[in-house]
């Protein structure tokens, strides 16, 4: 009886793995693709996203801005001369948590003020200081719905540094690949 338990047990086990694999988010198994801000770096985002740059913004979303029912999940935005003025009405107050990781991103929750209204985001800050130039360029997570906290913090990891020459006149523009 004792040698039958072992090999049912060793099965069981087996097939709950199998299970758990099978009902895994497909969010962990998805695709990403690359995203590089020259002068800033190199950063991933899912397959299923669009990355498209407007002026000095990059909107990241579910559908193409050309679409009508298109929605942002992340915006992104150098940080000029003032850190608390994101985007006109939007500016932050409080921050409420930080991480820093060993690429150089770093992850925030702060509280913003939209139009005279507190909320709470997540930000990702992608920071360059190579030359001697320090160069922020922020990512404010828009939809905490989609875009939620460990997606989030997987994008953040996958950040690279842009070691090359700034004097490149192309500097903050998007290349996706």
């Amino acid at each position: 009886m004792k040698k039958l338990i072992a090999p049912i047990a060793i099965s069981l086990l087996l097939l709950s793995g199998c299970t758990i694999l099978t009902d895994m988010p497909d969010r962990i198994t998805k695709s990403w693709q690359t995203l590089t801000i020259i002068g800033v770096g190199t950063f991933m985002i899912p397959a299923d996203w669009y990355a498209e740059q407007q002026d000095d913004y990059l909107f990241i979303t579910d559908k193409p801005l050309s679409e009508d029912d298109y929605t942002v999940l992340i915006a992104g935005a150098f940080m000029g001369k003032s850190p608390y003025i994101v985007f006109e009405g939007v500016t932050r107050d409080d921050m409420l948590f930080s991480q820093i990781f060993s690429n150089g991103a770093m992850l925030f929750l702060h509280e913003y003020n939209v139009n005279e209204t507190k909320e709470e985001f997540s930000t990702i800050s992608l920071t360059n200081i190579s030359g001697g130039n320090y160069t922020f360029f922020d990512l404010f997570v828009w939809n905490r719905d989609i875009a939620d906290e460990w997606l989030v913090e997987q994008i953040a990891k996958t950040y690279r540094t842009d070691q090359k020459d700034y004097s490149n006149p192309n500097i903050g523009q998007l290349m996706t690949g």
